[in-house]
């Protein structure tokens, strides 16, 4: 156990904190090059925390900040029961990989997350103000949570929200590329929708829904076997001169419904319907 009174200030060529705990009751700033915080390790303060680690290891350990917390990494391994929690906010500036399958990303005020690639299977990404999450690299949420109750922005090379993946903001804007949202993934919004992307595979129960207007330019979309793409607004989906296969799939509008830039579109079994008014552009 090292425990201070007030702030704390560590510097180390590595530190192993397994199944221990550093703590501070004021604000702690820690330089360290390889950090070992696994198996049930504990680093924790009262105040703000700032690490700067080539390699944050946080599997079954637990890093949190009762103010704002501030993570420089080159990898972070947050899998398992692995937690990192900043009470008013978090940020993840990560040059390398982030692998959170499993754990837990939690702010209870903004989150502001950067990496070369981010592993979000089973694990869960939370924020209750504004959330910012963006790679340039891949985003693989398989059966994982990437949500917001505020906005959420996210930006990267590629996105998996297959099986049963769920990102959902109060306001969302998703830019990518190949997107797999098939078997009963999620993109929703309870405010506007906006989504960029490439390739966009919403086939076997995928939902890209939002409860205001929803706007998507993609390459492609495959809805095969009730895949469903709608809003409760305007619905304004551009295909780039792609392919639109709605094959048992809806697209659907209670307002108007504007389809541009089709190609080739096979609606067999489909529906693509709007209550009011339906625009070919």
């Amino acid at each position: 156990l090292i425990s201070a009174n007030g702030d704390l200030l560590l510097n180390a060529a590595s530190v192993d904190n397994r199944n221990a705990e550093i703590s501070s009751l004021g604000s702690l700033t820690s330089t360290v090059g390889q950090f070992n915080n696994s198996e049930k390790g504990r680093l924790l303060a009262n105040g703000a925390l700032q690490l700067t680690s080539d390699h944050l290891n946080n599997q079954n350990g637990s890093v949190a900040g009762q103010q704002g917390v501030q993570l420089n990494l080159g990898q972070l391994t947050n899998i398992g029961t692995g937690s990192v929690y900043g009470k008013n906010s978090l940020n993840l500036a990560v040059s390398g990989a982030l692998n959170n399958d499993q754990g837990t990303l939690r702010s209870d005020g903004t989150l502001d997350m950067r990496a070369a690639s981010l592993s979000n299977n089973t694990g869960s990404v939370t924020s209750a103000g504004t959330a910012s999450v963006s790679t340039s690299g891949a985003v693989v949420n398989r059966g994982g949570q990437i949500l917001s109750d505020s906005t959420l922005t996210l930006t990267s090379a590629s996105l998996d929200n297959s099986q049963s993946g769920r990102i959902a903001g109060n306001g969302l804007a998703l830019t990518t590329g190949t997107f797999d949202n098939h078997q009963d993934g999620r993109l929703t919004s309870t405010g506007a929708l906006q989504l960029n992307a490439g390739l966009v595979n919403n086939s076997d129960a995928g939902r890209i829904a939002s409860a205001m207007a929803l706007t998507a330019v993609v390459t492609g979309l495959n809805q095969t076997n009730d895949g469903r793409l709608y809003g409760n607004g305007d619905v304004s989906l551009d295909l780039s001169n792609g392919l639109l296969t709605n094959q048992g799939g809806l697209i659907n509008a209670p307002g108007q419904l504007l389809l541009k830039n089709l190609s080739v579109v096979n609606n067999q079994s489909g529906e693509i319907s709007s209550a009011n008014g339906f625009t070919l552009a």
